[in-house]
């Protein structure tokens, strides 16, 4: 698996998600899979919010599934997951672990939702993968 990150210079978030790809592409056997990752203002992802799941509120990701193969591509691209930047500060602060490592465990969350688990699945993977 890949992950692109989009939005971004920060070389340490852009380090932890492609490890977790790699991790996940190793577990899940899904070597030709790339992910787009996006970081966006809270404003946007309000925006984003409010026009595909009909609230008017910020949240901090969203998933979004495509399973998309260009024709002649080797890759599939499964989606993207946006995730809030100002939300992802604000919940690494307050758990103590930081901006990277909450960008981390917000994009493996979607990630899983892309892959079909539900929340109750999620908890042994960020056990596995964060």
């Amino acid at each position: 698996m890949r992950i692109e990150v989009l939005n971004t210079e920060d070389r340490r978030v852009r380090r932890d998600l492609a490890a977790l790809a790699r991790a996940l592409g190793r577990d899940r056997g899904l070597p030709d899979t790339t992910v787009n990752v996006v970081l966006v203002s809270d404003a946007r992802m309000r925006e984003l919010n409010r026009e595909w799941r009909g609230r008017d509120r910020a949240t901090d990701v969203l998933s979004f599934e495509l399973d998309a193969r260009e024709p002649g591509a080797k890759t599939r691209l499964l989606g993207e997951v946006y995730v809030a930047r100002g939300r992802a500060r604000e919940q690494g602060r307050e758990a103590g672990h930081g901006f990277q490592a909450e960008v981390k465990r917000l994009a493996l969350h979607g990630i899983l939702h892309l892959l079909g688990l539900n929340h109750e699945e999620m908890e042994t993977e960020y056990d596995r993968y964060l």
